[in-house]
């Protein structure tokens, strides 16, 4: 064998070392014998306590249920969805030790597992049960991932398969649904976002009559003064028109509030993440619907006659008398602290974590919406855009001359389109009435929609004839008969 056999070999070796390892085993080129359980002695039901800490993401969640419920213990206590925790449980107990890769610490890292890997923990009482890291996903094969159990330098290439899912078989019908797929491990030992519920709260049925913002320089309340319309009081100053969307804006920023993470309790971390500093503040009084009430008090429908007319007697009906509805007062307060930024995914290509900004903040919602005030015991972090564009200047809540003049033009001509209407309307009533005033009115229309044309055209040649004129021959009782 000559040197340059030689070297083609070598190269052609490590090509399918790394063909292996970034992807070359597809879904369908997997070992056909079913490796064993990495944990076998694992039991789902015994696992009280979850600590997953470490790799790119930086952050440690732990989860617990100590009386049967999961709940998020590094987050004091924040609820969880328990049917996420249950598949967490299932995957670890089908992780096989399959497809093992190598162990040089070169691969390690190129893969995300060891020391650079996600350690997930899973303990009963006391006791540590289970323990691995998890790392990236092969190149092109988002069902598959690296994985070494902690304290071992084997890195294992995995496809993940639930109990549920084992003998699912393919859809025909569903080309994509290839049966049976695999746990997508980074969904849920990033972070804590398919955890819980993402929505902190929804406003949507509740209007909003002031808002009040507070930031750096700026401490305005805009008042609602009718339908799309606010008034902005400033210091002690004249009051104002308000930019009708920049203060809807506003409003509509804080009805609908979504997190990336819970940090912990409001009182035990609050000034540690700027909640005693707060950068913005706005807070919102609301009126909401709680009841419909009839106009009158007692309930009672006007029945003073059965003919439909009203006391007038002019023949129109009453108008139907609509519920009145009642409206209960509340008070919802968003408080911005600091900035921050922390990864939120990792850069294959460039080989890092990806930076992204996120704003720490805490709700308070009025007690008498007890659907929302548990969870001004928190502090969340959401990203940056969910809060784009809350620090308005005063600048930004003036409506503008130019607005103010086109809501003027606007104005003036809906009042003139509804005077036209208005006198239009008067004069279809008054030409009514005049027909109505007529005598003999009734019979009068009555002999006009009787076919009057061929009425017309039956007499006129009767009197066209010489001897109709001549009295002597006219007969009364035949006068209206065709000639």
């Amino acid at each position: 064998m000559n040197r340059t056999n030689l070297i083609l070999i070598v190269v052609l070796g490590g090509m399918l070392a790394v063909w292996a390892v970034q992807g070359g085993l597809g879904d369908g080129d997997e070992t056909t014998v079913v490796a064993e359980r990495m944990f076998r002695d694992f039991n789902k039901e015994a696992v009280d306590r979850i600590e997953i800490e470490g790799g790119w993401a930086q952050t440690k969640i732990v989860y617990e249920r100590p009386g049967g419920e999961w709940l998020l213990a590094s987050a004091g206590g924040y609820p969880v969805k328990q049917d996420i925790a249950e598949r967490l449980l299932d995957a670890v107990y089908n992780m096989r030790a399959e497809n093992n890769t190598g162990s040089s610490a070169a691969l390690q890292e190129s893969t995300r597992t060891g020391k650079f890997g996600r350690l997930v923990k899973f303990y009963s009482g006391t006791d540590e049960v289970a323990a691995f890291r998890v790392g990236a996903n092969p190149k092109g094969s988002y069902q598959h991932f690296f994985v070494s159990k902690d304290g071992e330098d084997d890195v294992y290439r995995t496809r993940t398969i639930l109990t549920r899912d084992r003998d699912r078989a393919p859809d025909p019908s569903q080309p994509w649904n290839t049966g049976s797929s695999g746990f997508a491990w980074n969904n849920y030992i990033q972070n804590v976002g398919d955890w819980v519920e993402a929505e902190i709260w929804n406003l949507g049925d509740i209007d909003a009559t002031e808002v009040h913002l507070k930031h750096d320089d700026v401490d305005a309340v805009m008042k609602k003064t009718g339908p799309d319309e606010w008034q902005l009081l400033t210091g002690g100053k004249e009051p104002q028109r308000a930019d009708t969307d920049a203060v809807d804006g506003l409003v509509s920023r804080v009805k609908y509030l979504s997190l990336m993470d819970v940090v912990g309790l409001k009182d035990e971390i609050g000034s540690e993440w700027g909640m005693d500093k707060p950068s913005i503040t706005i807070a919102i009084t609301a009126r909401k619907v709680i009841e419909s009430k009839d106009a009158d008090e007692d309930g009672a429908e006007d029945k003073d006659s059965d003919d439909g007319e009203d006391d007038d007697g002019d023949g129109k009906k009453p108008e139907e008398k609509m519920p009145e509805p009642t409206y209960e007062t509340l008070l919802y307060v968003l408080t911005v602290g600091k900035k921050i930024q922390r990864p939120h995914s990792f850069d294959n290509e460039k080989g890092e974590a990806e930076m992204k900004d996120f704003y720490a903040i805490t709700v308070s919602s009025d007690p008498q919406d007890e659907a929302n005030g548990w969870r001004e015991k928190y502090v969340f972090l959401v990203r940056d855009w969910v809060l784009n564009d809350i620090d308005k200047k005063l600048d930004d809540l003036i409506l503008k001359q130019e607005e103010k003049d086109e809501g003027i033009d606007g104005a003036k001509k809906e009042d003139e389109a509804e005077k036209e209407d208005d006198a239009e309307k008067d004069d279809e009533g008054e030409a009514k009435d005049e027909v109505s005033e007529e005598p003999g009115g009734d019979e009068k229309k009555e002999e006009t929609t009787d076919e009057p044309e061929e009425e017309k055209s039956e007499d006129e040649p009767e009197k066209s004839e010489p001897e109709a004129t001549e009295p002597e021959k006219t007969e009364p009782e035949k006068s209206d008969e065709p000639g």
